[in-house]
């Protein structure tokens, strides 16, 4: 009896060291694996490959988009084509593609810490890439944001304003501190930067289920004109939609001045219910995936004071050597431009 407790135990004991073992392998092979990109904190690696991993995805799959006459008519957003079919909201919308997606596929790049302790030239003018293709991107979505759609786009065009100015502000404080070696600032408004650029892809679940959602309720509806109804119905092959399900449109003295309400729908042999159904539901994608971002990257700033920590030790150490006076508050610091006690060295 004795000698069987003695073998269960051995056996239970040698269970626990091969189940201690693998767990240790497995971890091993893990910190292997975010070692290899840099990294040094386990939580950081899952967080990179889920953002910047999607940023990059995203910008990868839009790459057919610089096709621009044979891509965007199949997917751009129903209702849009008409505009963007020609003259300047064109050129916009070219050149806020041109800006975004290369943008989209090397701003990994800078957050990748392999290559700014190894690369730091390379790093350095990928930077400056980013921030001029981020910049091209910005203006070229302002271009095309003149579209104003029959009055439909104020909610959506307030949150694509909101945006651009949260992600040129950002963009901009993090320019400074980098120029004012205040290394710890630079990567939290870099962080934000690329966080709010992230709400776009954000809005593409929320569009889809949204626009669903209010298709089945059956009770809304937007304004469009009858040219811009018909244009869409022939984009996809459908020729007599107006005297079908608009007469009114020919109506040679009609009081609608040449505008109908159309109904949100997901039927694809209704271009014009869908184009209604995305664009009520963008502006409200929009507005939530700018404040899911904003409040995420706050929350994971405030969760990493170490790193910042870390940082700014090595930005005085730097701003000391290069002559700066206040080594260590010389960008927007808390304690430079608000109530903070002085920020004190943890070594000389």
């Amino acid at each position: 009896m004795e000698s069987k407790t003695l073998e269960n135990t051995g056996l239970e004991q040698s269970t626990s060291e091969s189940s201690s073992h693998n767990a240790g392998a497995k971890k091993s092979a893990y910190q292997k694996l975010y070692n290899f990109f840099g990294f040094t904190q386990p939580y950081s690696f899952p967080l990179y490959f889920i953002f910047a991993g999607g940023i990059f995805a995203f910008s990868l799959a839009k790459l057919e988009d610089f096709d621009y006459d044979k891509r965007i008519p199949k997917g751009l957003q129903y209702m849009y084509m008409h505009a963007f079919d020609h003259g300047i909201l064109r050129a916009g919308l070219i050149m806020h593609l041109a800006g975004c997606i290369p943008a989209g596929l090397l701003v990994g790049l800078q957050f990748t810490p392999v290559i700014r302790h190894k690369y730091i030239l390379f790093h350095r003018i990928n930077g400056y890439l980013v921030i001029l293709l981020l910049c091209c991107s910005s203006i070229g979505a302002f271009i095309a944001m003149r579209h104003v759609n029959n009055g439909n786009r104020t909610a959506v065009a307030a949150s694509e304003y909101l945006l651009i100015l949260i992600t040129t502000i950002s963009m901009a404080l993090a320019y400074y501190n980098i120029k004012r070696l205040q290394i710890d600032q630079h990567r939290a408004w870099m962080l934000r930067t690329m966080f709010y650029f992230g709400a776009v892809i954000t809005n593409r679940p929320i569009l889809i289920v949204g626009n669903y959602v209010i298709s089945s309720m059956g009770t809304y509806y937007a304004v469009w004109t009858c040219e811009e109804i018909d244009f869409e119905f022939r984009r996809v092959g459908i020729t007599g939609a107006l005297a079908d399900k608009y007469p009114q449109c020919l109506m040679p003295n009609g009081t609608n001045n040449g505008r109908v309400a159309v109904q949100a729908s997901t039927n694809p042999l209704r271009p014009d219910g869908m184009g209604t159904g995305m664009e009520l539901t963008f502006a409200v994608g929009m507005w939530v995936a700018i404040t899911l971002h904003i409040i995420g990257v706050e929350i994971y700033l405030a969760l990493t004071p170490k790193e910042a920590e870390r940082l700014r030790q090595v930005s005085y150490e730097r701003a000391l050597k290069a002559g700066y006076k206040n080594p260590g508050s010389t960008g927007t610091t808390s304690d430079r431009f608000g109530d903070a006690n002085a920020w004190k060295p943890s070594h000389v």
